[in-house]
C-alpha cells in the first residue's frame, strides 16, 4: 500500500487517518492532506431528537464509528437511558439487537439502511433510524479544489 501511496501526487485523507498514516509513514507527509469533516445537519436535528428514556443502539463496522457517536452524543449533551453497539456483521443477532433498541444509529454504507426486512423491522416497531453522515468542510473542499487546479496547471 505504500509503495502505491508514494507513486500519487497527493493524498487527501481525514483528520483522523491524517495522524494514523503519518505515524506509520513520516516520509508520506509532503504529499499529504487534511481534510476536515464535520457532522452532517441532518444527523444533528436527528441526533436532537433523542430523549433520555431511549435505548441507543449503534451498528458498525468499524469500531471508530463508536467512538464518533459517542463523541458527538456527548458534545451535544445527549442524555439516554441506554447505549449498545453490535458490529454489522454480526448478522445472527441484528434482528435481535435492533427490537431491543428505539433509536439505532449507522452510517449509510450499514446494511441496515438495505435489508428490507430490518427496515420492515424498524417501522413496525416504529425505531428511529438516524444516519450517522459526515460532510467535507467548505474550507477543505476550497483546499481540495485549489491543490487539483494546481496539477493541472503542472
Amino acid at each position: 500500500m505504500v509503495q502505491q501511496l508514494k507513486t500519487q501526487d497527493i493524498i487527501f485523507t481525514t483528520n483522523t487517518h491524517y495522524y494514523q498514516i503519518l505515524e506509520r509513514y513520516p516520509e508520506l507527509q509532503p504529499k499529504m492532506e487534511e481534510i476536515v469533516t464535520s457532522w452532517s445537519q441532518k444527523t444533528i436535528f436527528e441526533l436532537a431528537g433523542i430523549k433520555k428514556e431511549d435505548h441507543i443502539g449503534v451498528l458498525y463496522n468499524s469500531p471508530l464509528t463508536v467512538n464518533y457517536v459517542e463523541r458527538a452524543i456527548d458534545y451535544f449533551k445527549i442524555s439516554y437511558n441506554k447505549f449498545s453497539a453490535l458490529n454489522e456483521n454480526n448478522v445472527q443477532y441484528l434482528e435481535d439487537f435492533v427490537k431491543q433498541q428505539n433509536v439505532i444509529i449507522a452510517e449509510p454504507p450499514c446494511r441496515i439502511f438495505k435489508d428490507m426486512e430490518l427496515q420492515n423491522l424498524i417501522h413496525r416497531k416504529n425505531i428511529k433510524l438516524i444516519s450517522f453522515e459526515y460532510l467535507v468542510d467548505k474550507g477543505s473542499v476550497m483546499m481540495i479544489q485549489k491543490k487539483l487546479a494546481n496539477l493541472e496547471d503542472k
